[in-house]
């Protein structure tokens, strides 16, 4: 919607595209025409610049004699006319700005812009394989033991389906990958300038750039560490200023899914369950407290977007890194530059089950937080691969064989497997989807 919002309006105002979606335009994609939809948006009182978050569309009030009051809008506790008011989308821009930059030179009509959309998305997939392959190989390991991480990455991960989708881990994915390329050909300012790319299309990555961060302080590489917070920091401040600009807001209030019970809990979940169902008194705990911790592990045991389930080979990463240790004695610089970003994605997605319960990637095909690290994790299993002995690598084919079995049945059944558990594209019935 924003990308039509670009090339049509040549604006950011969503208003009046969420009007011509209800009457069967097609600015939200064919799935939508004619569909009223959750606005996930701003609305910014033009005269004040109050703002507040916005999911519902607006309301008319009838008065008595049968005409209606102009539609309202509530911010701050107030009634404000929609006249009054436009509205800019509470995700970030940045990645349907790019992509109608590379899209409106093939000026394309409303009815083709979903489907070079698709398109443009597509030749990232193929784009981050690529990069993927580049990083392998200047981490020094051959032609064929670089093909391994591509291979795990386009036929054995979610990476494979998340193409066909419109989220924006793809795009991220690439930046990061970009960062990570940098990083390892030791170019701080192109490291940060990646990681700036990503955080434009996700603010929450910035903490990508503070694990490179770090890397370099343990390193003791304090001129690069000053050079890439420098950038950094720039890239911040001009974020900060964009949302005042276009929202009257330094950041843009994400927007937050209302709590709902787990119909899938984690196997850590359940033993939390039998732990209190043999130890009554157990149950003085916060109820709070153990759903958060459950939750801080849900985004790799969770049978919807558990990434464990999805790709069974990601133990190999964590245990490359973790026997990585002593890197630097070792030498690796790969697994060094790939360790706290990898981490700090973890802790990342965990602890947004502190102030966020049963916190998920929402409706979506499988473990989609992780579909951006994806490649960086792939790189990991492919060092795994090629310095582990011959049991390793054959338990590590295992784990390929069965992530790709789940992969190319997700990837062929996608439409119809959001919010399903990974065992569903195996089966035979049909499952649902959004209409």
């Amino acid at each position: 919607m924003i990308t039509n919002s670009i090339l049509f309006d040549h604006d950011l105002d969503l208003k009046d595209d969420y009007r011509r979606v209800t009457g069967g335009g097609s600015e939200a994609g064919a799935l939508f025409r004619g569909r009223e939809m959750q606005h996930h948006t701003v609305v910014i009182d033009r005269p004040t610049g109050e703002h507040a978050s916005w999911l519902r569309p607006a309301f008319r009030w009838r008065n008595p004699d049968g005409s209606y009051h102009p539609w309202m809008i509530g911010i701050g506790g107030r009634l404000v006319p929609e006249a009054e008011v436009y509205e800019i989308s509470s995700h970030p821009i940045a990645m349907s700005a790019i992509f109608a930059g590379v899209i409106a030179p093939f000026r394309p009509g409303k009815d083709q812009v979903e489907e070079y959309f698709g398109l443009v998305m597509v030749v990232l997939g193929w784009l981050g394989a690529l990069l993927t392959f580049r990083i392998a190989r200047q981490s020094g390991s051959n032609r064929l033991f670089s093909m391994v991480p591509v291979a795990i990455l386009l036929f054995a991960s979610p990476w494979l389906a998340n193409p066909q989708s419109f989220y924006s881990e793809v795009p991220i994915g690439v930046a990061l990958l970009l960062a990570l390329w940098a990083f390892v050909k030791h170019r701080p300012i192109l490291t940060a300038l990646g990681v700036a790319l990503a955080m434009f299309m996700k603010p929450p990555f910035v903490l990508i750039g503070l694990a490179f961060a770090l890397e370099l302080l343990y390193a003791r590489r304090g001129r690069a560490l000053v050079q890439l917070l420098i950038v950094l920091a720039a890239s911040v401040t001009v974020l900060m200023t964009f949302n005042y600009w276009l929202a009257r807001t330094l950041i843009i209030p994400p927007l937050v899914r209302p709590l709902r019970f787990d119909p899938f809990p984690s196997f850590v979940g359940r033993a939390i369950d039998a732990h209190l169902n043999a130890h009554p008194h157990s149950r003085r705990l916060s109820g709070e407290m153990i759903n958060k911790f459950r939750c801080f592990f849900d985004n790799l045991t969770h049978k919807t977007y558990g990434l464990l389930w999805y790709t069974p080979w990601v133990v190999c990463a964590f245990w490359a890194l973790a026997r990585a240790g002593w890197r630097y004695a070792a030498g690796d610089d790969i697994l060094a530059a790939m360790s706290f970003p990898i981490l700090f994605n973890f802790l990342m997605l965990g602890s947004l089950a502190v102030p966020f319960r049963n916190f998920s990637p929402g409706y979506c095909y499988g473990p989609r937080y992780w579909g951006s690290i994806a490649p960086v994790v792939a790189l990991a299993v492919g060092r795994f691969f090629e310095s582990g002995g011959v049991a390793m690598r054959w338990c590590l084919g295992a784990a390929i064989v069965a992530g790709a079995v789940i992969s190319f049945s997700g990837a062929l059944r996608y439409p119809h497997l959001f919010e399903q558990p990974f065992y569903a594209s195996l089966t035979m019935e049909q499952v649902k989807t959004l209409r």
